[in-house]
């Protein structure tokens, strides 16, 4: 499962537009099969490294992707199941954003379990969820 996040009015047209800096899988992947899930208004606490107000895009692919990661803002990556992000996500010696971390507290398991059905047109979300 690969996630993306972009800010756009309409998600299918972000994709093309995903910021380098962090992941590239442009060329890699079939836009069209990008699905829009939900929209995410997130707020962090301000401190010494963190601080965001946003509105995100989810966007979601099943499909075998080429990662070209950005060293200086992707330390590492690995395809894991459910259950093992949800133990690496309690797991002290990984790091993971704020972000991250909320939406694996709060959606991404429900989402992850209901996937195939969640990628039909008819799975997206009408509402931005607030964080």
């Amino acid at each position: 499962m690969a996630m993306m996040v972009a800010p756009a009015p309409d998600g299918r047209h972000a994709i093309p537009a995903v910021p380098r800096h962090r992941h590239d899988v442009r060329g890699a992947v079939p836009f069209d099969q990008f699905r829009l899930l939900t929209r995410i208004h997130y707020q962090s606490a301000r401190d010494d490294t963190w601080g965001e107000d946003e509105i995100d895009y989810m966007l979601f692919i099943k499909a075998p992707v080429k990662l070209h990661l950005n060293d200086n803002e992707v330390q590492a990556t690995q395809y894991v199941s459910a259950s093992t992000l949800k133990e690496m996500v309690q797991d002290p010696s990984f790091s993971f954003t704020p972000w991250f971390k909320l939406i694996c507290g709060s959606i991404l398991f429900d989402w992850w379990e209901k996937l195939d059905s969640s990628m039909t047109e008819n799975g997206r979300e009408e509402d931005i969820r607030r964080m």
